[in-house]
C-alpha cells in the first residue's frame, strides 16, 4: 500500500525569505558585540584608540569593525617595545567562534 503525504502549507519561500535579513541581523549584532569588548579591553590614555574603535554594518551579510587610530596594531600586536595585548583581536576571535551558533539561532528564530 503507497504512502501518500499531501502538503498543506508550504512555508519554505516565506522562511527563504526570511532567513537572509535574520542572518545579517545576527552578523550586524555580532559586530556591536565585538566593538563594545574590544572598547572594554582597549588601553586609555586619551579615549582616542577608543573612540576610534566602531562596527559600520553592511549590507547583506557584511559589517565592518575598524581599530582607526594609526597605533591600534601597534597596541593590539605589540612591538619590540611593547607586549601584545590583543585588545582588539581576542574579541574578534571570540566572536567568530561564537559565529556559528549565532547564526544558527538566527535561522531557528525564522524557521520555528
Amino acid at each position: 500500500m503507497p504512502i501518500q503525504i499531501k502538503v498543506l502549507s508550504n512555508r519554505l519561500p516565506a522562511i527563504s525569505k526570511a532567513v537572509r535579513p535574520a542572518v545579517t541581523a545576527a552578523i550586524h549584532e555580532a559586530g556591536f558585540r565585538v566593538e563594545a569588548k574590544a572598547k572594554a579591553r582597549a588601553r586609555v590614555d586619551t579615549g582616542n584608540m577608543r573612540n576610534q574603535t566602531r562596527n559600520q554594518p553592511g549590507g547583506d551579510l557584511l559589517t565592518t569593525i575598524t581599530a582607526g587610530a594609526p597605533y591600534s596594531g601597534f597596541l593590539n600586536f605589540g612591538t619590540r617595545f611593547i607586549p601584545a595585548d590583543h585588545w582588539f583581536s581576542l574579541p574578534v576571535e571570540e566572536e567568530g567562534r561564537a559565529l556559528p551558533e549565532t547564526v544558527g539561532n538566527a535561522i531557528k528564530g525564522v524557521t520555528g
